[in-house]
């Protein structure tokens, strides 16, 4: 696991002038170091050691769910978000594209730090993940990179037979 809660890991993130970012979206998730060049070993032992040693603590996964919790509840002051999560479940209605990504609020209260690890282990494999890193890289680079992230062990991919999103028809729009 890695060896730094979520606070030290900001502060030593904002101390190279750095920071960590991931999202989901409605068919992928995403995580993102970006950084000066001339940290490139302590930025790769650091990006690797949060995919592949996550803490993922139970204090941690609190935190972020009330953080989550407070964004759905803001939600209603953001018309543009709630017209969109709407206009998504009236065209795809119960197919997960008609769910918001961040999922709702009784999904988030009832997750647990149990759930995020099966999720992690399931999901964030290599064998179901691309690593892409880009500017300028030292001589070596590539090498240090296959070092860092060698132990990360292939897993199983379960393919998801999502229904086809209902066709939709009949609607019309006027301006």
């Amino acid at each position: 696991t890695l060896a730094v809660d979520a606070n030290e890991l900001a502060d030593t993130l904002g101390q190279l002038g750095t920071e960590i970012e991931g999202s989901t979206d409605e068919d992928y998730s995403w995580f993102q170091l970006s950084g000066l060049s001339p940290h490139f070993q302590k930025l790769l032992g650091i990006f690797s050691d949060v995919i592949l040693r996550p803490r993922l603590s139970s204090e941690e996964v609190e935190r972020q769910k009330k953080i989550i919790l407070a964004d759905l509840k803001r939600k209603v002051d953001q018309p543009e978000r709630y017209a969109a999560d709407s206009f998504a479940s009236f065209l795809y209605g119960g197919h997960p594209y008609g769910h918001p990504t961040e999922g709702l609020e009784v999904d988030i209260t009832t997750l647990d730090r149990k759930d995020v690890q099966r999720w992690y282990d399931k999901k964030l494999i290599p064998n179901n993940s691309v690593l892409v890193v880009t500017g300028f890289l030292p001589d070596g680079a590539k090498e240090q990179i296959k070092l860092a992230f060698a132990g990360w062990k292939k897993g199983t991919v379960d393919p998801k037979a999502y229904p086809q999103p209902p066709p939709i028809n009949n609607i019309s729009i006027t301006v």
